[in-house]
């Protein structure tokens, strides 16, 4: 990827990062809900093609480094849902998930998202088993 490509991905991981925090802070969930897939049922048994996975991590990248160059602290629930956005925008599958803490339910580590590919997960690392999901939201690549 050239330099300019690699500007130009940041640039509009930054714009959907933007929007994305924009409607965390302002708008309820169900205002926007819609745009992050149907809620997920059971547990999903698709893994994707390695070049997707390929794609989506450098996807996932971009957010992350979106998100040291805006002003501000992006928190998990924004990154997850930007880039929920963006792997539905280039037709990839992922489930974003909303969870709680098992034991720390106060604090800044109460809840937490995170976007997943299959096994993997693209954003927001942490170990699974120290949350309970609480909602997850499936896209199967529609547009």
């Amino acid at each position: 990827m050239n330099v300019w490509r690699s500007r130009l991905a940041t640039l509009r991981a930054m714009l959907w990062l933007m929007l994305a925090r924009t409607l965390v802070r302002l708008a309820p969930l169900r205002t926007y809900r819609l745009t992050l897939g149907p809620v997920a049922e059971g547990v999903r048994d698709c893994e994707p093609e390695p070049s997707d996975v390929d794609l989506a991590l450098a996807i996932a990248q971009r957010i992350e480094r979106a998100a040291t160059r805006l002003p501000g602290e992006s928190k998990c629930l924004p990154k997850a849902i930007a880039l929920q956005w963006m792997l539905r925008r280039v037709g990839l599958p992922s489930r974003l998930i909303v969870a709680v803490h098992r034991t720390a339910r106060n604090g800044p580590h109460a809840f937490h998202a995170w976007v997943e590919q299959g096994e993997r997960i693209l954003i927001g690392h942490c170990d699974r088993a120290d949350y309970c999901p609480v909602m997850a939201f499936d896209q199967f690549g529609a547009s």
